[in-house]
């Protein structure tokens, strides 16, 4: 009986033994070429890993991540690894679960890797109740050391690689922070990566976010922590430590070390701050979380590279919608507000530089400027170019308010420049920014337009030597002042022409101007000036960075830089045909596009629509981010609907119509119009400057309406007709 006994257990023994070596430790999936996608049991708990072959190895030992609010600033994380991992059809489900007092948080994600880049939905529902908060968190930590000359961050619109030319209240600004988290309603995609120096890179993306929002989340200004149900906004980044990455998202959000605070938008700036803005939701029974994330890997030589295929990526895994327009009423919609603010005075023409939308008035200010946001000749181009419109009822109007124009502002003394427009009421010379500088911005955009009405007129029989005068008398001022390494200052001195800001980042800025000159007189000097500044300009730029785009804001990262880039390697490639500036242009068009927001924002449900500028309902899809160091977003890249459009025939990618048509037709969403009128608006046509799709939401800075506006959607309406017509007259030869 002892031995049966005996023999009995040990067969038991055995067959425990042989069940718990057959309960597997590790679960395997394989995607793209290289990469495997592993979870690990270690005793009751699995963790994971992902392998990515001679690239980066990111791991988690504890998937589960819980911040508990617990009383004001007061904060706890729990951690905790799956439970069970299994393989379905669907990919890998894992669950598990985490404690907090009576409170049960169970998560499901599924993992997928179909489409040769990971996907995790997740779900976590809540068990019981209680007072405090939470938010979930899933990332994955690098194996490569984050030291900042190993690596390069992008987060669009935002952090292009390093701090260098970040203004002081930027996120980036400070890569020794332990976190840098960032909201993602601040991201036209949202999207974070990490570039390292061997050129192996990792991306994260949210699939399908949700971005609702709440009165109280969208209108707070300051950092503050708060639990509310309806926040649907994550943010997404990095925390440093122990010279790791952990890449991750956090939802709802958690925004720090550094966050922008105070409702600075009525000045146009807003702080930096080192602190922290958390939401939380509710521990709620039956309440439930739902957010799906994807990573992506890939090796590129170059930083620019990397961050161009991660934005198609994400452009691709969002296929943002166009939202078509009527693209002739838009244009004569906007010849429309511009006819009707150009104002005469005696022998003077100038036009409106602001109207205050609410009080459907002129601002204090009143001036009449060239370039930049007053667009006084852009205006007078686009006015002759309506007056030869066969069915313009107004082709008197127009042609007379044209030509008052270009006579009024070739009374300027050019060469030094003595003002870039003038006051209205006096008309004493003035400038946009104050009495004591004028930029390079302002004159280049003035004088390239006055060269295309010179042109345009030309075509038409019509001769304006004076124009060509004193476009040449500015270039050829200007030429005295270009430094040997090609760039230009960006600042003078009016009357005098002292140089005020040498910055030469924003010399191609000159380019367009320097080469439409070289096509007029065939005079080379202009053409080796344009080139000379263009090789300066991408010796800085081929890291894909473009600085200095925009007058109001510091010589920083911003999106009219890429913008003016594209423009100018454009024309240069047209001029030589040397296939090196077409690349730039495409450079530059990776690098513009990424400040477009390609998901829809919602407005908040709990907010009345008479407190936001922006229309509930609207896409937000196309609006862009305009500089790093605030949330401010307008329209002005319909100036390049042309520009896209003409890459996409040169260059046969199909990508650049895609963005052209975004430009087109989403950029006029806001243009108040007969069936889409918008509240506070004068009346057609009307579009305001900015809005902000983080706090303030909905909400813009001044709520002005600006020539530029006007101008650039007319910009690309026009740039579509000629581009068309020189294809066709190609196509012909």
């Amino acid at each position: 009986m002892k031995q049966t006994l005996t023999h009995l257990l040990s067969i038991g023994i055995f067959m425990l033994y042989t069940l718990s070596s057959c309960t597997p430790t590790t679960i395997q999936m394989n995607f793209g070429e290289d990469e495997q996608l592993s979870f690990i049991r270690t005793g009751k708990e699995w963790g994971m890993k992902i392998n990515t072959g001679n690239q980066s190895t990111l791991h988690q030992e504890t998937p589960l991540h819980i911040e508990i609010r617990i009383e004001e600033d007061s904060t706890c994380l729990l951690r905790g690894g799956y439970r069970e991992v299994q393989k379905s059809p669907k990919g890998i489900i894992c669950k598990g679960e985490i404690k907090y007092q009576s409170a049960v948080f169970t998560f499901i994600d599924c993992y997928c890797t179909d489409k040769g880049y990971i996907t995790v939905d997740r779900m976590v529902k809540v068990n019981g109740t209680l007072p405090q908060g939470f938010n979930s968190q899933f990332g994955l930590s690098t194996s490569k050391s984050a030291l900042s000359e190993h690596l390069k961050y992008f987060a669009p619109g935002n952090i292009y690689g390093s701090s260098e030319n970040l203004p002081d209240n930027a996120f980036g600004k400070d890569l020794s922070l332990k976190h840098l988290l960032i909201r993602e309603d601040r991201l036209p995609a949202p999207l974070f990566g990490i570039w390292f120096s061997d050129g192996s890179s990792v991306t994260l993306l949210t699939i399908n976010p949700d971005g609702g929002t709440s009165r109280q989340d969208s209108q707070t200004t300051s950092p503050t922590l708060f639990t509310d149900r309806k926040v649907k906004v994550g943010s997404l980044g990095i925390i440093t430590e122990d010279n790791q990455h952990w890449l991750g998202y956090i939802f709802p959000l958690s925004e720090g070390d550094v966050t922008y605070s105070d409702r600075t938008y009525s000045t146009g700036w807003i702080k930096r701050e080192k602190a922290w803005s958390k939401r939380y939701h509710p521990i709620e029974n039956g309440f439930e979380q739902k957010y799906s994330i994807a990573l992506r890997w890939d090796k590129q030589n170059d930083f620019a590279t990397f961050y161009k295929k991660s934005w198609r990526w994400a452009w691709e895994v969002f296929s943002p919608v166009i939202k078509k327009h009527n693209i002739e009423e838009i244009r004569k919609s906007q010849i429309n507000v511009l006819s009707q603010n150009v104002v005469h005075k005696s022998n003077y023409y100038g036009i409106t530089n602001a109207i205050h939308l609410a009080a459907k008035e002129q601002p204090d200010y009143q001036q009449t400027i060239m370039g930049f946001t007053g667009k006084a000749l852009e205006t007078a181009y686009y006015l002759l170019r309506s007056a030869e419109e066969t069915d313009n009822p107004d082709a008197t109007t127009h042609r007379r308010q044209a030509l008052g124009l270009f006579n009024t502002f070739t009374r300027l003394k050019i060469a030094p420049p003595e003002a870039e427009g003038f006051e209205l009421t006096t008309w004493k010379p003035a400038n946009a920014l104050g009495g004591d500088r004028v930029y390079l911005r302002s004159y280049t955009d003035g004088l390239k337009a006055t060269l295309r009405a010179y042109q345009f007129e030309k075509s038409k029989g019509r001769e304006h030597p004076e124009w060509l005068t004193w476009s040449k008398d500015f270039a050829d001022w200007l030429i005295t002042f270009q430094y040997d390494n090609g760039g230009f200052p960006r600042t003078f001195e009016p009357r005098s022409g002292k140089v005020i800001n040498p910055a030469p980042q924003s010399s191609y800025l000159a380019i367009p101007l320097l080469v439409q000159l070289a096509e007029i007189t065939q005079n080379e000097k202009y053409l080796q000036a344009a080139i000379k500044a263009g090789e300066y300009c991408w010796s800085i730029q081929k890291d894909g960075e473009f600085t200095g785009g925009t007058i109001d804001n510091p010589n920083a990262v911003d999106k009219e830089a890429g913008a003016l880039s594209l423009e100018a390697y454009l024309m240069l490639y047209r001029m030589t045909r040397d296939q090196k500036w077409l690349d730039r242009a495409e450079a530059a068009a990776a690098y513009t596009e990424t400040w477009i927001y390609i998901w829809d924002i919602p407005m908040p449900e709990d907010i009345s629509q008479k407190e936001l500028n922006w229309k509930k309902g609207v896409s937000t899809v196309g609006l862009q981010l305009i500089s790093t160091g605030h949330s401010l977003a307008d329209y002005y890249c319909c100036f390049d609907t042309d520009e896209f459009a003409a890459l996409s025939l040169l260059t046969d990618d199909p990508h650049y119509q895609y963005v052209s048509q975004i430009l087109l037709h989403n950029t006029c969403n806001m243009i108040s119009l007969p069936g889409n009128e918008i509240q506070n608006l004068p009346g057609y046509g009307y579009q305001e400057e900015h809005w902000c799709l983080a706090p303030i939401r909905g909400v813009s800075n001044m709520s002005l309406w600006l020539p530029w506006v006007a101008t650039s959607h007319l910009n690309g309406i026009y740039g579509l007709k000629d581009l068309k017509t020189e294809y066709n007259n190609h196509n012909n030869k």
